[in-house]
């Protein structure tokens, strides 16, 4: 159902894996080594971008394997993200609206979502693009039950460990990926949008469950949207895979990325493998909150 894909699109990453694996094909492990023939040992971990926190009860070898490392490779330099988005870039260009996206009866449909869950304020919506709405709409509907969610986690943590945090991506970069959602998108979000409930404790499930084969399945339903998804997962996976490549034949570095993007036949992690890299999962450790350890 598009309500839980769209969910994913603005929670598990801005972008989602390739498909085209079978459940079998991916062994449940959100962390995984990529390693250099010669013995170089990178590691690649899926986070999730919600603040809930019954995802950090995880393996104690998450941290403990952040520490052998150099570097943090993160979608996003998350110090300096914020402050260089350029507000502008969210907006419809040329001055238009939804209005003049939309037919009469969509319109109306959306305007009304946005009434439910922004009240007065639901008219300053009324220019931004439709994934930005997307966005909104699904964050906003979103329990929190923790001040941060994993990827912000990782990042202080790992800064606080004496790592250098770094970007493997722009914010322009994931702009222009999120532009390439066709607007009918928005509208089929809108329409389903009660079964956000179900969807939400699904995604859960799936990431606690260390699924990386369900949250791919699950990802399947963008296929029918070939240029957004190639877009928003194809191109950058392969793009993140050819800026990491270079770093880990030289060092080890850990990598906190959406999970929906390691799995798949054109995921994050066939990346790396078709680039030489031997990759397999990291099972074992005592699960704890990982927010307690030292």
């Amino acid at each position: 159902m598009l309500r839980f894909s769209m969910m994913m699109i603005c929670t598990i990453c801005i972008g989602c894996a390739g498909t085209g694996m079978k459940k079998a094909a991916t062994p449940p492990s959100l962390l995984w080594r990529v390693q250099v023939p010669d013995g170089t040992q990178s590691y690649v971990f899926g986070t999730i971008h919600v603040r809930d926190s019954s995802i950090f009860m995880q393996r104690d070898s998450i941290l403990i394997l952040m520490q052998r490392c150099k570097d943090l490779y993160a979608e996003l330099n998350l110090d300096s993200a914020a402050s260089s988005l350029d507000p502008s870039a969210m907006m419809i260009p040329g001055g238009k609206t939804l209005k003049d996206l939309y037919s009469p009866a969509d319109y109306d449909l959306i305007m009304k979502a946005l009434k439910e869950k922004l009240g007065p304020m639901a008219v300053m919506a009324d220019m931004l693009k439709p994934a930005a709405i997307v966005a909104l709409l699904s964050l906003d509907g979103m329990e929190t039950t923790a001040d941060q969610g994993m990827d912000e986690f990782l990042w202080s943590e790992a800064r606080r460990r004496g790592l250098d945090g770094r970007s493997l991506e722009t914010v322009d970069e994931q702009l222009s990926a999120l532009d390439a959602m066709p607007n009918e998108m928005l509208t089929e979000f809108v329409k389903s949008m009660g079964e956000q409930d179900s969807s939400s404790k699904a995604l859960l499930k799936a990431y606690i469950g260390e699924d990386l084969s369900s949250i791919d399945d699950q990802m399947k339903e963008l296929d029918a949207y070939g240029q957004f998804s190639a877009a928003i997962n194809t191109r950058r996976n392969a793009r993140m895979a050819d800026r990491l490549q270079a770093v880990m034949r030289s060092k080890p570095v850990f990598v906190a990325v959406g999970a929906a993007h390691l799995p798949g036949s054109k995921g994050l992690l066939a990346e790396l493998r078709e680039r030489g890299f031997l990759v397999s999962p990291v099972l074992g450790g005592r699960r704890l909150d990982i927010r307690t350890m030292k």
